[in-house]
């Protein structure tokens, strides 16, 4: 379901029923009319006509300012009220909100803003010299506030004004619904006020990372309780209810410094408002548009998302934009078609060279995160650790999807990027695993830890490429422990046959024989029938010089182990 109708069908529950002006601070503001709809801030562009009709006394709309039903997780709610100190009368006011004060222009234009009280309900409205024009929510769906004269609109020209104590009136965090990792919810907010967060709630900005080669990844570093006002963040909550998800809003020295090394970038509007055009003759011209949006580039943009079942960055869906599709009276005709970045959300921007790079995603990642990942490498089957000793090498250390015959690289490459050398077999690597039958050990391999296949009852065949026999660990006798040495074959180079039968734990192989670098070195008496067989003894050709039919392969000629390549 796409954000644009989520928003629209978010949960409404009750603010109080007392309203009160008192003093500067953050405000909710609510229509009386049959709506009850909450003032929201909602675009800083102001139609210039409309503009021009205002301050002249005519009625029009102020396209900064607009009507919701649900405000408990809209940031554009929040609305702080100040006097203002510079006007002429007392019950001149400024308000603020999402960086901007949308009637500043009344003041431009010799206009102040009032609030005046009717009971327990309040006038919003423009004056200057002899002109008064009031605030109203605008009947209709649409929600756009009217200036009007007093004698226009009464039924919508009153308003109760909430402080937003944190308890009775509250902001609260609805995360997405979607993004879920273990038992945590997730969502990014960019609000122009400071807040603390509630119970079992956590921040996070996201710092530098690795994007350009291996897997990518950003750092993501945790906020300490206190979210700096205009600051881009990733919200971890508990509970999809907002209600269970409350902040406290900040002001003056309670309010946090602003955060250094931020890359997320946040967005503060996502207004498209249509309106028809009279003349029907061309329909490419059918509808004037106020626009305030930022649209959505792929090649440029990754939202909060899922990668792989962790947090992370991914290319957006239609589900995390907000999508504009006007269509013609003629039915025909599909005008204003947008995908937008949604309004109060962040975003990550990222190079366009590296946009099929991080295609697939960008891990997010806490510096133990960075850690592991850099730590870790693996093949399509078993998995990697750099060694100790540094440099560019790694130790096989996982078997958990490594079964039948599997033969060991001589290099890999990172999630760094970076190529390695596989120099050992670590401690327990293969232990216990039913579902090995044969091993291959490159010439680059100079170690193996304690146990490493230990427990490999059904290991058939050891194939190794390296001249002397590798050293073992610390308690030699357990690295093969319960491998069959009857039936287990052990293949090792030609010339390091005496070598391996003379060690003391390699030489318990009954069968220790030759082997080949691969078909194409060895040469083959064609005039004789040299029986071929598979790895499991199985006769698959009578000549040796048919060896091209098979495919590629491990197979045994006269005894010596022959890899087709």
């Amino acid at each position: 379901m796409k954000r644009l109708i989520l928003l629209l069908i978010s949960g409404i529950t009750a603010l109080p029923i007392l309203a009160q002006l008192n003093g500067d601070g953050y405000y909710r503001i609510q229509n009386t009319s049959k709506y009850g709809r909450y003032l929201t801030i909602s675009n800083n562009k102001v139609d210039e006509t409309n503009k021009s009709a205002i301050t002249s006394g005519n009625e029009g709309n102020v396209y900064g300012l607009k009507t919701i039903t649900n405000p408990f997780s809209d940031p554009s709610s929040i609305i702080y009220i100040s006097k203002d100190n510079t006007a002429k009368s007392n019950n001149a006011y400024n308000i603020q909100a999402q960086g901007i004060n949308p009637l500043r222009f009344l003041k431009d234009n010799g206009a102040e803003l009032k609030i005046y009280p009717d009971g327990g309900n309040y006038f919003l409205y423009g004056s200057k010299g002899a002109i008064t024009l009031y605030l109203v929510d605008n009947n209709g769906s649409d929600g756009y506030i009217k200036v009007a004269r007093k004698d226009a609109y009464k039924e919508n020209q009153l308003w109760k004004l909430y402080p937003v104590d944190g308890t009775a009136d509250y902001f609260g965090i609805t995360p997405d619904e979607n993004i879920k990792v273990g038992d945590k919810y997730y969502t990014t907010i960019y609000a122009s006020f400071p807040f603390q967060l509630g119970e079992s709630m956590k921040a996070y900005y996201v710092g530098e990372g690795k994007l350009d080669k291996g897997t990518p990844y950003a750092e993501l570093k945790e906020i300490n309780g206190k979210v700096p006002a205009a600051t881009p963040v990733i919200i971890e909550c508990s509970s999809l209810d907002p209600a269970d998800n409350k902040v406290s809003l900040l002001s003056g020295s309670d309010a946090p410094k602003t955060i250094s090394g931020n890359k997320l970038k946040g967005v503060y509007f996502c207004y498209v408002k249509m309106f028809p055009n009279t003349d029907m003759e061309n329909p490419s011209e059918n509808y004037q548009e106020i626009k305030n949006v930022i649209e959505y580039d792929s090649k440029k943009m990754r939202v909060l998302g899922l990668v792989n079942g962790k947090l992370g960055l991914v290319d957006a869906g239609d589900d995390a934009l907000v999508i504009t599709q006007i269509v013609t009276k003629d039915r025909k005709t599909v005008l204003g078609q947008g995908r937008y970045l949604p309004a109060n959300k962040a975003y990550f921007p990222i190079d366009e060279s590296i946009a099929e790079a991080t295609a697939n995603g960008i891990l997010l990642l806490d510096q133990q995160g960075i850690e592991d990942l850099n730590n870790l490498i693996t093949d399509d089957k078993a998995t990697f650790e750099k060694n100790e000793e540094g440099g560019n090498t790694v130790s096989v250390t996982g078997d958990d999807n490594v079964s039948g015959n599997y033969k060991i690289p001589e290099k890999v490459t990172g999630n760094d990027g970076n190529e390695y050398d596989v120099t050992g077999i670590a401690s327990d690597t293969f232990k216990d695993n039913k579902n090995l039958t044969s091993i291959t050990i490159p010439s680059s391999v100079n170690s193996i830890g304690d146990a490493a296949f230990s427990g490999c009852e059904n290991l058939k065949e050891i194939t190794v490429y390296v001249d002397e026999p590798i050293a073992l660990g610390s308690n030699g006798a357990s690295v093969f422990e319960g491998v069959n040495f009857e039936t287990c074959t052990l293949y090792v180079p030609e010339a390091s046959i005496d070598k391996y039968k003379a060690d003391e734990i390699w030489g318990q192989f009954k069968n220790i024989l030759a082997i080949t670098a691969g078909i194409h070195d060895i040469r083959l008496d064609v005039d004789k029938t040299n029986n071929v067989y598979n790895l499991q003894g199985q006769k698959v050709l009578r000549h040796s010089s048919d060896i091209e039919q098979l495919p590629k392969g491990v197979y045994v000629i006269k005894g010596k182990k022959i890899i087709k390549k």
